[in-house]
């Protein structure tokens, strides 16, 4: 296969890539929405309000858990669409 061609498979799987990504942020937003909800006091100095809401900030022991999602989110935005690239563009015809 040519350059060209594995370009376009690299591109196509980076597009999967980019696909599995989204879906997994979403998820991971929907976790973060239902099961935290907050925001770790480390990033917010003054929580501010909005009418009657007010930003909650997380207990300490949760704060973690909005790091490691926030973790691997962000690590995820780089590899699962060039992991899927790669996959696509080096895979062999069956």
């Amino acid at each position: 296969m040519e350059i060209s061609g594995k370009l376009n498979q690299f591109i196509k799987g980076a597009a999967w890539g980019l696909v599995a990504f989204v879906h997994l942020a979403l998820f991971t937003v929907l976790t973060f929405r239902f099961t935290l909800n907050c925001l770790p006091k480390a990033l917010i100095a003054n929580p501010e309000c909005v009418g009657d809401a007010c930003v909650k900030t997380c207990a300490s022991t949760s704060d973690i858990y909005f790091y490691i999602l926030a973790g691997v989110t962000i690590i995820d935005a780089f590899l699962l669409p060039l992991g899927f690239g790669a996959y696509w563009a080096i895979k062999k015809k069956s």
